[in-house]
């Protein structure tokens, strides 16, 4: 396949079939690395024939670990299971992007913190609040 010029466009005209790219998988057979699926319209990338990221008609499905320097959420985020922060990771509540936030709630090798460092006061509000 070449293209001197502009874009190269591949075609699969055969109805609900799927264009896919394969290559070497390290021991002398092939693998799929991407597969654009022509059934569901959906997107497929490859780790040695591993499915690792697709797209769906609700966003994106990411298979095994993510790992990114800046990652910004904007709208309503879920988690499930577990969110771990290490020793000294802070969690930023409030202020202006780029700051230290309002609230900061962290643990460092030895000892846990609630830090209110905004305006006003730091309100604990529940049917029953117990501090031990």
């Amino acid at each position: 396949i070449r293209n001197g010029t502009g874009d190269l466009y591949i075609r699969n005209l055969a109805d609900d079939k799927d264009v896919v790219i394969q290559s070497d998988d390290g021991t002398g057979g092939y693998t799929s690395y991407f597969r654009a699926n022509g059934g569901t319209g959906g997107v497929q990338l490859y780790h040695y024939g591993t499915q690792k990221f697709a797209t769906r008609d609700y966003g994106i499905e990411v298979t095994g670990h993510t790992e990114t320097d800046t990652l910004n959420v904007s709208g309503i985020t879920t988690f499930k299971n577990k969110v771990h922060f290490l020793d000294g990771d802070i969690l930023h509540f409030g202020g202006e992007e780029g700051d230290n936030g309002d609230l900061q709630i962290y643990h460092d090798a030895n000892n846990s913190y609630i830090k209110d460092l905004g305006e006003g006061e730091l309100i604990l509000d529940g049917n029953g609040v117990i501090l031990q």
